[in-house]
């Protein structure tokens, strides 16, 4: 995927730049690098459309602790993001079956990947924390629900890139007030462990 990247620019960004290079990649240049023109079950769907609704599984999983979704909870989700998106889909277009669209990702993305009969993940856990972290970065509002998990090291990552996505005046002092009010609470009664 670097290669791949490299190919078309430097690759003089941070993490989160080349991530969403990489993304962009699976996305759209792969094809379109080797001419292939496919029948999308979500023809309609540009770039950003597909990668909110990776951005909306990766996320929910995420927060809930999730590395693997079995099928009927990815088919959920994806019914449920075309549903709240009903501009996505044209008048013309076709119910769309969110099967269809689950294969299609793991067929012509490589971002989920079916590892058991009925169960999938992410092709590699950087995609889904990327995926979280630029949902949160995306829809600010979210960054509040984060700050109770900066001690926990499965977020590091999705911190880390959170940092590189969002200006920091909007991200890191609020963490900081976070972290020093909890730090407060801990110091006022020492019986409790954090």
């Amino acid at each position: 995927m670097l290669c791949l990247i490299f190919e078309d620019r430097d690759i003089d960004g941070d993490r989160a730049y080349i991530y969403n290079e990489g993304l962009e990649v699976l996305l759209s240049k792969w094809d379109n690098g080797r001419d292939i023109k496919r029948a999308w079950p979500y023809k309609n769907l540009n770039t950003t459309q597909r990668r909110y609704l990776l951005s909306e599984i990766a996320y929910e999983g995420f927060c809930s602790g999730k590395l693997l979704f079995s099928e009927e909870q990815l088919t959920d989700k994806i019914g449920e993001c075309f549903k709240s998106r009903s501009q996505w889909l044209t008048a013309t277009d076709e119910a769309i079956d969110p099967k269809a669209v689950l294969k299609a990702i793991e067929a012509h993305h490589g971002l989920l990947v079916e590892r058991a009969q009925k169960v999938y993940s992410f092709s590699h856990l950087t995609f889904q924390e990327y995926l979280t972290a630029r949902r949160i970065g995306e829809k600010q509002s979210l960054l509040a629900t984060l700050f109770p998990h900066a001690s926990e090291v499965r977020w590091r990552e999705v911190f880390r890139l959170i940092a590189a996505m969002v200006d920091p005046e909007d991200f890191l002092r609020p963490l900081k007030r976070y972290v020093d009010s909890s730090s407060a609470v801990t110091q006022n009664r020492p019986w409790m462990v954090t």
